[in-house]
């Protein structure tokens, strides 16, 4: 039996290959060629080198596609201002934060993931029934915002509110003894789900714990790479 013998090529050296390929990628090749200036076998080879480079600078299909998201982020903003993100400001931060958004989305999901989500659903819940209640007392003029708290550092679907002067429920008039028999209920509610909604914000801020401590962690990776370079290039 003989041995095929493989020979030792020269990287310089020219191969042939077969290739087989559909006559409508021909055809583009064909015309690509025509542009460039090339032979049909040397747009080829160009377009295989490249191809072959471009993975070591975009790295994975991932990677590739998050780009190409990114451009097409780029050209919604330059189509919306009609000007270039690279000579506009104003088209500039559009850009950004849509590409922004686009990495956002591309985040892997957290391994509590359905936690996180059940806790955020929860959450949601207790708010709208908190909201239901206060919309009840405000149309009985039984709450008012809280004036002992600032409302600029509290997120304005948690403010807390606090009970207005009852004293038009106190009369002889059956019609606002009931309304203030209604909101003393409501306020029992409210007290209720009050305590619902610490319950629920605690959980969801143990659910994202180990997010939070990934993204702090990633931040200051970041912050040493981005260090590390202003020193190199210092």
């Amino acid at each position: 039996m003989t041995e095929k013998r493989t020979m030792k090529r020269a990287p310089k050296d020219m191969v042939g290959l077969q290739l087989r390929f559909r006559e409508t990628l021909r055809q583009r090749l064909q015309v690509a060629a025509q542009e460039s200036g090339n032979s049909m076998n040397g747009e080829i080879g160009e377009r295989l080198a490249r191809s072959l480079d471009d993975d070591i600078v975009y790295g994975t299909r991932r990677n590739r596609e998050l780009f190409a998201e990114a451009n097409a982020q780029m050209a919604h903003a330059e189509r919306a201002t009609g000007k270039s993100w690279t000579d506009d400001l104003e088209t500039f931060w559009a850009a950004r934060d849509l590409v922004l958004e686009a990495f956002e989305r591309s985040a892997p999901k957290a391994k509590n993931y359905d936690e996180i989500v059940s806790a955020q659903i929860e959450l949601a819940r207790v708010r709208k029934e908190r909201a239901n209640i206060l919309a009840e007392l405000k149309k009985l003029g039984a709450v008012r915002p809280s004036r002992r708290d600032d409302p600029s550092e509290i997120d304005i679907s948690d403010r807390p509110y606090e009970k207005t002067p009852l004293a038009r429920f106190e009369d002889a008039d059956a019609e606002a003894q009931m309304d203030g028999a209604l909101a003393d209920i409501l306020w029992s509610e409210l007290a209720d789900i009050e305590s619902d909604l610490a319950v629920a914000k605690a959980e969801l801020g143990r659910a994202e714990a180990h997010s939070r401590a990934a993204r702090e962690r990633g931040r200051a990776i970041a912050a040493t790479i981005s260090g590390s370079s202003e020193t190199e290039d210092g």
